[in-house]
């Protein structure tokens, strides 16, 4: 298992390339800081991923979001 309180075997790559999708097209009015704290929060406030994990997520949604 790749994701840490997950059991569904989801690859952290999948997950940041389908978030990538949604996140610039449903709030568009939040700045990128904006965007990344509330995701970063929400996906800690779940406890789906360890704090290395979370870390490697965020700085992969930056890369994908050209941030």
């Amino acid at each position: 298992m790749i994701v840490t309180g997950l059991d569904t075997g989801v690859d952290r790559a999948v997950v940041a390339d389908s978030v990538e999708k949604v996140v610039v097209d449903k709030y568009p009015e939040n700045s990128r800081d904006v965007t990344l704290r509330r995701m970063r929060r929400a996906i800690e406030g779940k406890q789906w991923t360890a704090r290395l994990e979370t870390d490697w997520l965020m700085a992969r949604l930056r890369i994908l979001l050209g941030w």
